[in-house]
């Protein structure tokens, strides 16, 4: 009887001592069937708890991965909405600081490249607003907006500067290949279906101008000859293309007066 109390208490001394390490206890080295039951039982639990274990480090990592997805997602959805016109689903005027900023920057800066823009106005936008109200206005906005993007290549930025003001950047095109996507956008707007009598339907004038990326202050260069380009069109009647180079010159007009 000493004997097997001895083997007892050796066998649960080996086993307390296995359950002190990491790994777990084999029920084989234990000769007290209820032992081997408790280390059978201890065994299975150990094995249910890495198990679970694993479990819980995947459903974690992946919950993490789709907290990070979704909130990437919302972060780019955030910057999208505060550089984005609400009514066309152009750019805004932060998109147009960004898009410059990223035409203009040093990283993408080579000598002959050149960057053309074209500013565009909607003609008789207010009397459009005035006589038929501001849903008709609106649709007006909103297809010139369709027509921008949709005429857009990879790297081009479309921008509502506000009221029916537009802009275009074009980079890699020069004066001439810009003033053919403005004639071609003016034509396109033209076609459009106009069922109101009251007002005629509205046009676009456009203002070309093109720059290269090296030069100094090119950027405000750019937008400063598109809006005298257009200035320029507004003041011969609208409805048409101009570009910086055959902008009235004041020689030009003095020579005019002057043949009067």
């Amino acid at each position: 009887r000493r004997r097997q109390e001895d083997a007892i208490l050796d066998d649960a001394r080996r086993f307390v001592q296995t359950c002190d390490r990491a790994d777990l206890p084999d029920p084989d080295a234990v000769s007290d069937p209820r032992l081997r039951r408790l280390a059978e039982t201890i065994d299975d639990l150990g094995r249910l708890s890495l198990r679970a274990e694993r479990r819980n480090h995947y459903l974690n990592r992946t919950i993490e991965q789709e907290v990070e997805h979704r909130t990437r997602k919302q972060t780019l959805a955030l910057h999208r909405e505060a550089s984005t016109d609400p009514l066309t689903g152009l750019g805004n005027r932060r998109r147009l600081e960004q898009a410059i900023e990223e035409i203009f920057s040093d990283g993408g800066r080579r000598h002959d490249d050149t960057v053309a823009a074209v500013l565009i106005d909607l003609d008789h936008f207010k009397q459009v607003n005035d006589t038929l109200g501001h849903a008709v206005g609106d649709e007006c906005l909103k297809f010139v907006g369709e027509l921008l993007a949709s005429s857009l290549r990879d790297g081009d930025v479309a921008v509502r500067l506000g009221g029916d003001e537009f802009v275009l950047l074009l980079p890699t095109l020069g004066e001439r290949e810009a003033a053919a996507v403005a004639r071609r956008l003016a034509e396109l707007h033209r076609q459009r279906v106009w069922p109101h009598l009251a007002v005629p339907p509205p046009t676009l004038s456009l203002g070309v101008a093109a720059v290269h990326r090296a030069m100094a202050d090119a950027a405000e260069l750019l937008l400063e000859r598109a809006d005298t380009a257009l200035y320029g069109v507004k003041g011969r009647g609208r409805d048409a293309v101009g570009t910086w180079s055959q902008r009235p010159r004041p020689e030009n007009q003095d020579a005019s007066r002057r043949s009067a």
